[in-house]
């Protein structure tokens, strides 16, 4: 393996998905499934009942799942504390077995 570091490519064209929760969560593989769900009005019947619909699955290995969950953690904890810290996501893999890369 390369011990050169990896680099991260940004790209303005990767659509942004807006999910109205998570529905539910899958470990199959060493691998986090989490379902994203949004809520969407039926418009076709009077009355417009609401329907939760599957937009999408967001899916990765595991110990980066554990890793991006304890950072949405910490956002969420320095926003209620009213903290100033940064709220960017850390950068780059953070588990062992992905600082090879770095």
């Amino acid at each position: 393996m390369s011990k050169e570091k990896t680099v991260f490519v940004d790209s303005a064209y990767v659509p942004e998905i807006y999910a109205d929760a998570g529905t539910g969560t899958f470990t199959p593989n060493g691998n986090m499934k989490v379902t994203l769900e949004s809520w969407r009005v039926d418009h076709s019947v009077s009355s417009g009942p609401l329907q939760r619909v599957v937009i999408g699955r967001l899916v990765m290995p595991l110990d980066q799942a554990e890793a991006l969950a304890r950072n949405i953690i910490e956002v969420v904890e320095n926003r209620k504390s009213g903290s100033k810290k940064s709220e960017n996501l850390k950068k780059g893999p953070t588990t062992k077995s992905t600082k090879i890369l770095q």
